[in-house]
């Protein structure tokens, strides 16, 4: 078994700037009508929450509450209305990778008795080759 590093945060992550830091998530709901998505922003800094629900589980229902929390917060959904953040879409492009990588060594995941998404996937496909 290998030594785990030691862990950088607690698994939570907060911000002191408001609007510097957003999570976003989804999943699903059901109603007697049948199945919904929910879709849901929370400010890490503020802890403040827009979320809505909608029949479609796409990147298009999903854009429709951050389109709402943008114009909401910043007045607009124009090009640069958060600007300050990348100057150049490659700069953006680094940033959502380097999360991506840091999401998966050190994120917590409750579902998988608070494993790291690297962690869980080693745990199940050992659990497959012992099976």
């Amino acid at each position: 078994m290998r030594r785990r590093a030691k862990r950088l945060h607690s698994g939570t992550i907060t911000v002191t700037e408001p609007d510097t830091l957003w999570a976003t998530d989804a999943t699903e709901a059901h109603s007697e009508e049948g199945r919904s998505a929910v879709f849901c922003i929370v400010d890490h800094a503020t802890g403040e929450a827009w979320a809505d629900a909608s029949l479609r589980m796409d990147r298009f229902a999903a854009a429709d509450i951050l389109r709402e929390a943008c114009a909401g917060r910043f007045g607009s959904v124009e090009r640069a209305v958060c600007s300050g953040r990348f100057a150049t879409h490659e700069q953006l492009r680094l940033r959502v990778r380097a999360f991506a990588r840091t999401y998966n060594r050190e994120w917590l995941i409750e579902r998988h008795g608070f494993l790291t998404p690297l962690e869980a996937r080693e745990h199940l496909l050992h659990q497959v080759a012992v099976a």
